[in-house]
């Protein structure tokens, strides 16, 4: 049997994540829901890790998951790490306003643990989420939905980091 969990955060992997995604494909099918993606991404990990070293850096990890998990606290969202400094959230029954919402909540749990990172430019620990809202063009192929939550990370590290961007 594939495992399922990261036994590092606790949370999902991404194995068990791309099945979640699945579902929601097929739900989604069936006219039944809305959802969001998020793709997270901590600002400047590596530069964290060379300065404070990897235990810290797993430390950071364990704390950011938390505050993931703190704000899809739902019974049907989930959070999972998609690997090394990146996560996923998936937000099931939530509109684009909802999403953004959400995404400004985490960003400001993740500044309030005020974790210092002399090499991140706030000087504290902060995270990039790029949102893509679930869209009929993905219910024939997920991996796209992956794709344009990914490029709205990426928007969101080279625009200035520490913010959220939804794909267009």
């Amino acid at each position: 049997m594939l495992a399922h969990t990261d036994t590092f955060t606790g949370l999902p992997n991404r194995r068990a994540f791309d099945e979640l995604i699945r579902d929601v494909i097929v739900r989604a099918r069936r006219g039944e829901l809305q959802a969001a993606l998020f793709m997270i991404d901590i600002d400047n990990f590596k530069l964290f890790n060379d300065r404070y070293g990897h235990q810290a850096g797993d430390d950071c990890l364990r704390k950011i998951s938390a505050v993931l998990r703190d704000y899809a606290e739902r019974r049907q969202d989930a959070v999972a790490r998609w690997g090394g400094e990146e996560f996923a959230v998936l937000l099931y029954g939530t509109n684009l306003e909802g999403a953004r919402a959400v995404a400004d909540e985490m960003l400001e749990g993740v500044r309030g643990l005020h974790l210092e990172h002399a090499g991140n430019p706030p000087g504290i620990v902060t995270m990039s989420i790029g949102i893509a809202m679930l869209a009929e063009k993905f219910i024939t192929e997920s991996s796209l939905w992956v794709q344009a939550a990914d490029h709205a990370l990426y928007i969101s590290k080279r625009s200035s980091r520490n913010r959220a961007t939804t794909s267009g």
